[in-house]
């Protein structure tokens, strides 16, 4: 999920709060209102993932995070990958990290 879909749906649950409170007679503010508004709030303070564009193909992608490939062998055991989302049709895609920062990706401002 995006982070834009993300904070729309944070907004949409404070504003179903606020109707749930509204109903109740002003009733429930800390119940209903405060959590939703500290989860948005979260979200606003949180970082925007990394955004890159692969330099050859164009194509724009979101990273997901970081992690480590398990395999049988040694040669590639443990080794650091970068898990990204193309941002076209949202496929998700793994690379190792020595790959990724080899130049064929540009770092999105």
């Amino acid at each position: 999920m995006s982070r834009e879909q993300q904070l729309e749906d944070a907004l949409r649950a404070i504003w179903k709060a606020h109707e749930v409170v509204a109903l109740n007679g002003g009733a429930g503010w800390t119940r209903h209102i405060e959590p939703a508004i500290y989860a948005a709030a979260k979200l606003l303070k949180s970082p925007a993932p990394p955004r890159w564009r692969h330099k050859k193909r164009q194509t724009t992608y979101t990273e997901v995070g970081r992690g480590k490939l398990q395999v049988m062998t040694d040669a590639m055991d443990m080794e650091p990958l970068v898990i990204y989302r193309c941002e076209e049709d949202g496929s998700l895609w793994a690379r190792p990290v020595s790959e990724f920062e080899d130049g064929r990706f540009e770092r999105l401002a």
